[in-house]
This record gives C-alpha cells, structure tokens and sequence, in this order.
C-alpha cells in the first residue's frame, strides 16, 4: 500500500492510521530547509524514512520515471534506503551535508 501526499508536510495522526507500517518518501533535496525540517520531524516521531544515496540526483520519484529507472529499480531504491530511530539519525547527518 502506499499513500501519496503533495507538499512536505502532512497529517501524521491520519497517516498513521491508514498505515501503520508507514515509510516517508520525500524529495530528494537535502539542502532544502522545509524538508530537512519535516524529515528531522518525521524521523523523531519513530517514522521509516527513505533518505537516498548522493549517486541519485533526481530530486523525486517522478523524475526518476522520467529519467529512465524502472518500477522496480525506484522500489530497490527506497528498499536500501529507508532507515529509522538512531540509524535514522545518523544517516540524516550524513544525508543534509550532501
């Protein structure tokens, strides 16, 4: 199941009841102050985050579509890229310096 959202924040209490085992996939912009913000939040409230390599530039998953990656390769993406609690923490570190 996945859920779609617009914008870089969202209602977590209905996000949460929807899916309980919830992954956060936001823009890949780590220089970006709204979504650092929101991500940092996220991670505290003990979501799964996807926070991906410096290898990929693309800002999002639409422009990985578009760029050429496949269902399956955007999905393996976010599978080895998706942290959460002190692992989490310290990938977020690494991550907004990118």
């Amino acid at each position: 199941n996945a859920i779609a959202v617009s914008g870089s924040s969202f209602d977590t209490t209905t996000i949460r009841q929807l899916l309980t085992n919830a992954t956060i996939v936001m823009d890949n912009e780590p220089r970006a102050v709204e979504i650092t913000k929101q991500l940092a939040k996220y991670i505290d409230k003990g979501y799964n985050v996807t926070m991906y390599p410096d290898s990929v530039r693309e800002k999002d998953i639409n422009e990985m579509i578009l760029s050429g990656k496949t269902p399956e390769q955007i999905l393996e993406l976010i599978n080895t890229n998706t942290f959460s609690n002190v692992e989490a923490k310290l990938r977020f570190t690494e991550w907004r310096k990118c």
